[in-house]
């Protein structure tokens, strides 16, 4: 699986979604059969589920494994920083 990075910070509150960006000059678009995989934050460690992919442009969107927790870097608490990278665990 690839690891991509995201390009643009996001918002990243208990339980909600986060909005991750790819450049399309590094990564590769999201694919469709990326949903369901469980992913990580580089920095944090974080898991989450991604739940959508925009086929159409360069995003897809990844929710908390546990409602109660976020989705974000280490060094920026409630934000998925620019530069961070996505792992795939599974």
């Amino acid at each position: 699986m690839p690891t991509p990075t995201n390009a643009k910070a996001s918002q990243s509150l208990r339980g909600q979604d986060v909005t991750i960006t790819m450049d399309p000059s590094v990564d590769s678009y999201p694919d469709p059969s990326w949903i369901n995989n469980v992913v990580s934050v580089g920095s944090s460690s974080k898991t989450g589920i991604i739940t959508s992919v925009d086929v159409n442009g360069v995003s897809f969107k990844v929710t908390p494994i546990q409602p109660d927790l976020r989705f974000d870097s280490t060094s920026t608490p409630g934000i998925l920083d620019s530069g961070e990278t996505i792992d795939f665990l599974s």
